[in-house]
């Protein structure tokens, strides 16, 4: 087949949950089929990798975004569209694309976030297989719960209305709708859309992210992973360091935290000048980072989709404390695989359980990591998408 993926950004390196699904699934798909990306930088220096991409695609195409402040995201923004979506709106893509399809003989296109649909033609001819990563309605309706100003908080729920609308016309326009977890399915059908829906959890290669040697354990190291301005990551480590982190001290006065992942705020970074916790920013490889923890800290409360970040754990074989957001769409099973805490002081509870019972932790780390090679292998994966394109080709074709 020859398929045309539209993403949102350059997939590599994957440093981040919804750049790490792109980026396996191109590996699945190119060795079987011919792939076309089109994807957008707002940087010329996110080029310097692209290679990497086009060693795997037939064809990589590449449309530059406005910044995020750029004036006319603004006036978009002024006349109807969620700012977070305006930015992510460029018609030199939507352009091109027309074209390209009208051109040349595409069987499927594969579009990765709803809001990407704006770049798509509204008439085409191939099928479009729409994969939901998250629900921006879940994440803005979540931060106005927990705004404190006033203001902000009528900003985040108007938001959330916004994103609503667009989500539904979004998966309306898409012949098939993947949901990455069971929880993401269930809020589209509560935001009204009836069509068919599949659940594919995504994966992981499991030869790169392999457990480490015990002997690079630490003896009292905590790490969080992820991408340190997405809001649910940066309001769970701001929880963690300031409702969590003084009650483990009390117990354990030289624990390390290390908060490993790209583009840290200045909130986060302020966090590094704390004692014995350790921001990190962009990490070319972050399996060093995971096997140096003792304990992965995982303490979501906002936000949705499937944890990229629960799935490396598991896959690295870490002994995992994490909420029942932060587990969410993994499908582990909570006190065989990972432990879960639903306060501060409960989750407290639990890291300390870990660092002292080194027997728990080793049964945990074994089951984590049995538990990911079972289930999200993307192999497993790539072949359900695989099908999955086969299906809407065989649906159009009749």
């Amino acid at each position: 087949m020859r398929i045309l993926y539209v993403f949102p950004f350059i997939p590599y390196p994957p440093t981040d949950g919804g750049k790490t699904v792109c980026y396996n699934l191109l590996n699945y798909l190119s060795r079987r089929h011919q792939v076309t990306l089109a994807t957008t930088y707002r940087d010329e220096s996110e080029l310097s990798q692209i290679g990497e991409l086009e060693q795997r695609c037939e064809k990589v195409l590449l449309f530059k975004r406005h910044k995020r402040w750029h004036w006319k995201n603004c006036l978009k923004a002024v006349l109807g569209t969620p700012f977070p979506l305006a930015t992510f709106s460029v018609p030199e893509m939507k352009r091109s694309l027309t074209e390209l399809l009208q051109k040349h003989a595409f069987d499927t296109v594969q579009v990765d976030y709803y809001f990407m649909m704006q770049n798509v033609p509204e008439s085409l001819s191939q099928p479009v297989l729409l994969q939901n990563i998250v629900l921006d309605t879940g994440l803005y309706a979540d931060c106005a719960v927990r705004a404190r100003n006033p203001l902000v908080r009528l900003a985040y729920r108007r938001l959330a209305r916004q994103c609503g609308a667009w989500e539904l016309r979004g998966w309306k326009r898409a012949d098939l709708n993947v949901a990455i977890t069971p929880e993401l399915s269930q809020q589209m059908r509560q935001l009204g859309f009836r069509d068919q829906i599949e659940v594919q959890l995504p994966g992981l290669d499991m030869e790169y992210y392999q457990p480490g040697d015990a002997s690079e354990q630490g003896k009292e190291d905590l790490v969080f992973v992820g991408a340190m301005r997405y809001p649910p990551n940066v309001d769970a480590m701001l929880y963690f360091c300031r409702e969590v982190l003084p009650l483990i001290r009390e117990r354990r006065p030289n624990i390390r935290l290390w908060i490993v992942g790209q583009h840290p705020v200045p909130e986060i970074v302020a966090l590094g000048k704390e004692p014995n916790v350790n921001v990190t920013g962009f990490v070319d490889d972050v399996r060093p980072y995971w096997n140096r923890g003792t304990v992965a800290v995982l303490p979501l409360r906002i936000g949705g989709g499937v944890r990229l970040k629960m799935l490396e754990a598991l896959a690295m074989g870490k002994a995992i404390v994490t909420t029942e957001s932060g587990a969410e769409g993994s499908s582990a099973e909570p006190g065989k695989e990972f432990l879960q805490a639903s306060s501060s002081e409960e989750m407290r509870d639990q890291i300390l359980r870990l660092l002292d019972d080194g027997e728990l932790r080793r049964t945990l780390q074994r089951n984590a990591r049995q538990a990911a090679v079972n289930r999200y292998s993307w192999e497993i994966c790539g072949q359900r998408f695989e099908k999955m394109h086969e299906w809407l080709l065989t649906e159009r074709t009749c």
